[in-house]
């Protein structure tokens, strides 16, 4: 009954996204320590913990995805095995994989991060007004999308900031293993 309340309003559960072994070896050009492979998994098996203590899901939102149905777990399984193999048995029990970001915005910050590899002067700062536009965009998605009564769940990368709506109950899970990751991306030595 605690959960009654809740269920009259939208609620959005916000997981920080766990950077995939590609992402953090292309962030630090180093292969990843044993330790730092640890975590992840660790992470995920946290994750799949905490989650079942949340009941139904609803929906489920991810950066990146900008497509829904089966195209979205297609998307999804492609890009994060990992992240997948968590939201695979949500779908199963009847969430509905959304189309969170604009394709077009994706793109455009894709070329971004290739001009920026190319040492590109301007292209930081143009990266940052298109995250600014897709973080604009999720936001209005969720609030477009996530109806009263439903629970969502978003996986984001970590450093992402949306300005979410009002009346939205937003919870946000936390794991330890985003502070070894920081510090490994912040470039100090991770054993």
């Amino acid at each position: 009954m605690a959960d009654q309340g809740v269920r009259e309003g939208r609620k959005l559960v916000i997981v920080p996204r766990m950077y995939t072994e590609e992402e953090l070896i292309l962030a630090t050009g180093k292969s990843i320590p044993e330790r730092v492979k640890d975590e992840i998994k660790g992470f995920w098996a946290n994750l799949e913990e905490q989650l079942s203590r949340l009941g139904r899901i609803d929906k489920v939102y991810r950066d990146m995805i900008t497509a829904e149905g089966e195209e979205g777990v297609r998307q999804l399984s492609a890009m994060d095995p990992c992240n997948y193999g968590v939201v695979k048995p949500l779908l199963e029990g009847g969430a509905k994989l959304m189309a969170t970001e604009d394709p077009l915005l994706v793109k455009e910050a894709e070329a971004w991060v290739g001009a920026m590899a190319w040492g590109s002067p301007s292209a930081l700062e143009l990266f940052r007004d298109n995250l600014k536009d897709r973080n604009r965009y999720i936001a209005e998605r969720i609030n477009e999308t996530l109806r009263p009564g439903e629970v969502g769940l978003l996986f984001m990368e970590p450093s992402r900031e949306l300005q979410l709506p009002e009346g939205l109950e937003v919870v946000r899970i936390e794991s330890g293993s985003l502070d070894l990751l920081k510090a490994l991306l912040g470039g100090k030595k991770v054993e």
